[in-house]
């Protein structure tokens, strides 16, 4: 019995797969180049660190030594102005047919007093002109503002000064606002009392126009009871007596007046009247509305003799004190700052050293 075998193909070997190497293409960075540059240029980058470091210290040392004072500022309390109470905010005068309705003078509020204070504290003149009676240069460049809210809402002002005389910072800060504090009443004082002088002016010359016009109507009536007078004599009426009614006399401007015959009162009483008119003295007791002005007058002289300087702008909250310290300046970060500045520097300057080096050896090796 025979059995027969199928044979079988020999087997192909598999396959193998390496790896190819690849070189470095020429614009790829290789780091270990890069820190043999760095080594090899190390002592430049040494050099460029210590030397910015050293003008970082020479910088820090020529610093001046400067100190801080600062003043914490409030608005005023909410009180009235002392002697000037109900006399600011002129509202002046309504009308000037009967120079009735004085409104009279409001307080000003606390905010307004406070805003007009700040105003005057942040003017460049205000603050110039206090330099100059100090005698010192550059006061508005080293005097700051801030704000910042307080308890129960209400903004709290400060006044930072930077300045270097330990001793006279705090006290020249303190000068400053007593000074702006002076200014901003005398500013307010100056206008309550040009709003009072201006409406007693208005109703001084009101009272004036008022006696000049009750003088030409005395002097009209005058005239009137003359012509009656000459018109009386020539009808020879002495006594008064009565006229009918349709009886009336046309006036030199030919207006007609029936209600006021004049001439039959009689000469003897036209000359009384007439006496009378010519030796009055004084037409203000005739004169409507006068009184009234002469009340208004009075009470303008009372409220100028009573505006006072008693009154707040500012509540000082706290005021600026003599600092124990100079201001930090950070010195130490700034030379650590040049010092990382210089790193860099060499860092930069190093690979640029470098990169002219090859340039020139690459040139050298074509040629």
């Amino acid at each position: 019995m025979t059995t027969d075998k199928k044979e079988t193909p020999p087997q192909q070997p598999m396959p193998q797969f390496y790896p190819q190497y690849v070189g470095l293409a020429e614009d790829e960075i290789n780091l270990f180049d890069l820190w043999n540059v760095l080594v090899k240029r190390r002592r430049l980058i040494f050099i460029a660190s210590v030397l910015s470091v050293v003008i970082a210290v020479a910088y820090v040392l020529s610093l001046p030594r400067t100190y801080l004072a600062e003043a914490h500022l409030l608005p005023p309390l909410a009180k009235g102005i002392g002697g000037m109470q109900g006399m600011q905010g002129m509202q002046g005068m309504q009308g000037m047919q009967d120079m009735q309705g004085m409104q009279g003078i409001k307080g000003l509020k606390r905010e307004e007093r406070f805003r007009q204070f700040r105003g005057n504290l942040q003017s460049l003149t205000t603050q110039r002109l206090f330099a100059e009676s100090e005698k010192i240069e550059n006061f508005h460049d080293f005097v700051s503002f801030k704000e910042n809210k307080g308890e129960k809402g209400f903004a709290k002002f400060s006044v930072v000064l930077e300045w270097q005389d330990q001793e006279l910072v705090a006290s020249l800060i303190n000068r400053f606002i007593e000074t702006v504090v002076l200014q901003t009443k005398a500013e307010i004082i100056s206008e309550v009392r040009g709003s009072l002088l201006q409406n007693k002016i208005n109703i001084e010359h009101a009272i004036a126009s008022k006696r000049t016009m009750a003088l030409h109507r005395r002097n009209d009536e005058i005239e009137r009871l003359k012509e009656a007078l000459y018109i009386a004599t020539e009808l020879k009426i002495v006594e008064s007596v009565s006229v009918p009614a349709f009886a009336y006399i046309s006036t030199i401007d030919g207006y007609q007046d029936k209600s006021k015959k004049g001439f039959n009162f009689g000469t003897k009483a036209l000359k009384v009247q007439i006496t009378s008119l010519n030796s009055r003295k004084s037409d203000d007791p005739y004169i409507k509305g006068l009184r009234p002005l002469q009340e208004q007058l009075v009470m303008l002289n009372n409220q100028l003799s009573a505006v006072r300087d008693d009154f707040d702008v500012v509540r000082i909250d706290q005021k600026a004190y003599r600092p124990d310290f100079p201001v930090d300046l950070k010195k130490s970060k700034i030379v650590a700052g040049g010092g990382v500045l210089g790193l860099v520097l060499g860092i930069f300057a190093a690979f640029f050293f470098n990169f002219v080096e090859n340039n020139r050896k690459e040139e050298g090796a074509g040629a």
